[in-house]
């Protein structure tokens, strides 16, 4: 007998939450896991592997402009309506180097009107902002300040991300950061990797150039672990419903 996809998880399952894998490397994946006791695995065929689009700096800066507008994309049989950067999922790689200055541009294409609700709890599902995890950069304005606020309809702020000249290479990653929304918008697909990659000057060992980015990036995987089918309990749909939104699915 064919097997069919299950509309509801069985139950006793938990969902991988969301997190980013620091590998070496360059290849994304946004897996929805479903993990039962013991386990086992539950899912359908799911995504093929995706490479996002890696922007990389040039001459000591990074230009970017992130758009954040609803996409969608398909699990199987399943099509869903997500809030993301720029539509894709996971949003685009920041490839960088120690001593790079980072200009972001964020815009905020979602629609009003937005749901308000009281101080902590789920609210402002279309205002937005971002926040990185790992860079050591400032949290005044205009860096990482997570109090900057991007209101919906063509709200627009301007980062600025002096990336210091002895930063640690590594895997590090974005998200947006406004309290009432951050895990809601997190789950929904607003996320990206940050690679500030090795120097290739002396300071990093033959070994590992010849074996990893920038030079060899075909040895590197990359992988984004995001619970974007966390129906259950307070999943992600029990959320959209808490704050009447509108692409609820």
């Amino acid at each position: 007998m064919k097997s069919q996809p299950f509309l509801i998880p069985p139950p006793k399952m938990r969902f991988s939450t969301p997190q980013t894998t620091p590998t070496y490397g360059y290849i994304s994946v946004v897996i929805p896991t479903l993990l039962a006791k013991g386990g086992q695995l539950y899912s359908g065929r799911g995504l093929p592997l995706v490479q996002p689009r890696q922007i990389h700096s040039s001459n000591g800066f990074l230009q970017l402009n992130l758009s954040v507008q609803v996409g969608e994309f398909t699990v199987d049989w399943l099509t869903l309506s997500r809030r993301s950067y720029n539509g894709e999922f996971p949003g685009p790689t920041w490839c960088i180097k120690a001593g790079d200055v980072v200009n972001l541009t964020l815009t905020n294409k979602l629609q009003k009107p937005d749901f308000v609700s009281k101080h902590n709890n789920l609210q402002f599902p279309n205002h937005t902002n971002i926040h990185t995890h790992g860079l050591h950069i400032s949290g005044l304005r205009p860096h990482d300040n997570v109090f900057v606020n991007v209101t919906p309809e063509n709200g627009q702020y301007h980062y600025n991300y002096p990336i210091v000249s002895d930063h640690p290479a590594g895997t590090y990653w974005y998200h947006p950061h406004l309290h009432g929304s951050v895990d809601f918008q997190t789950n929904s697909g607003m996320s990206g990797m940050i690679i500030v990659e090795d120097p290739t000057d002396s300071t990093t060992p033959q070994h590992l150039l010849d074996a990893s980015c920038p030079g060899k990036c075909e040895h590197d995987v990359q992988l984004i672990f995001q619970s974007l089918l966390f129906y259950t309990g307070r999943g992600f749909a029990s959320a959209q419903q808490s704050m009447h939104d509108r692409l609820f699915t």
